[in-house]
């Protein structure tokens, strides 16, 4: 599935940025409630970026991170389905070569599989 890059009119500055910001916000102990619904918004976005552009880094960085149930399943459920499936994808590749990542990726990949 062929997909357009949405995101090529921002600068790679401005999208490690939002992708750093939300690594640090997801390392922080407990955000406050309205941080967790923006943070879920820029999650969708980083992800929908990193699978638009290829980018195997950013996404590695954001399952490593070890995401909440609760934000995995409220950031699946937001994303486009095209982009749910090229998730489940990368998601099920990792699984395939790295089996010791088991642990990052079956939530991932059962909240896609459940979700969409």
């Amino acid at each position: 599935v062929a997909a357009s890059n949405e995101f090529a009119d921002i600068p790679p500055s401005e999208q490690k940025a939002l992708h750093a910001r939300i690594k640090d916000e997801m390392s922080s102990a407990s955000p406050p409630v309205q941080n967790k619904v923006a943070m879920t918004a820029s999650l969708v976005t980083v992800i929908t970026q990193a699978i638009h552009t290829d980018d195997q880094q950013m996404l590695n960085d954001i399952l490593k991170e070890g995401c909440q149930p609760i934000q995995i399943e409220t950031t699946v459920r937001r994303l486009e389905p095209g982009v749910a499936l090229d998730l489940l994808h990368k998601c099920t590749e990792i699984f395939q070569k790295e089996p010791t990542r088991a642990q990052e990726v079956l939530s991932w990949i059962k909240e896609v599989v459940k979700t969409h």
